[in-house]
């Protein structure tokens, strides 16, 4: 039997969550969790048929996001959660979200996103419940290429009062 060393042991667990890269095929997500920032790596990935013709997905090149990695995240928080690889990647990314822990059924996204707000990156926001898992389809608008592995955050958007008349609004 092999033992561990207790410094290599308290590195992987320490080792944050950038390490994870994401999975190529959504029948086997790269389980993540939390508010954080992740590491993804499509430059070897194939485009599998999963969430390829998503209606929310239809910008000016199409419903596809190629090279597409996988990935099953729980929320920690009940509220609005923005997924962005704004400032993450030099790639023109895409994300799609959808509910539950399996490859996602035709119809079925909760978001997409192609371009916006950060230039070529992609900002999508979802309504998340504590506990409940996400699946997350990153990669690039068709005709792009996975040029560098990149990141993406997760975090929840707080709302902001507006003291004028007493409401709050996401920003």
């Amino acid at each position: 039997m092999q033992v561990l060393n207790p410094l290599a042991l308290t590195a992987l667990l320490a080792a944050p969550a950038a390490a994870f890269q994401g999975s190529d095929s959504c029948a086997t997500p790269t389980p993540i969790s939390g508010q954080s920032t992740f590491a993804f790596n499509n430059m070897g990935a194939t485009t599998g048929p999963e969430g390829q013709s998503e209606n929310l997905c239809a910008y000016g090149a199409g419903t596809s996001i190629e090279n597409d990695v996988w990935f099953a995240w729980t929320s920690d928080f009940s509220g609005l959660a923005q997924i962005t690889t704004c400032g993450g990647s030099a790639d023109n990314t895409k994300i799609a979200a959808y509910a539950g822990a399996n490859c996602p059924a035709p119809g079925s996204a909760l978001a997409c996103n192609d371009n916006l707000p950060c230039g070529i990156q992609a900002t999508i926001l979802i309504s998340a419940q504590a506990g409940d898992t996400y699946m997350i389809q990153l990669g690039n608008a068709p005709g792009g290429t996975p040029f560098a592995p990149g990141t993406f955050d997760i975090s929840e958007l707080q709302p902001t009062l507006n003291p004028s008349n007493g409401h709050y609004y996401y920003q």
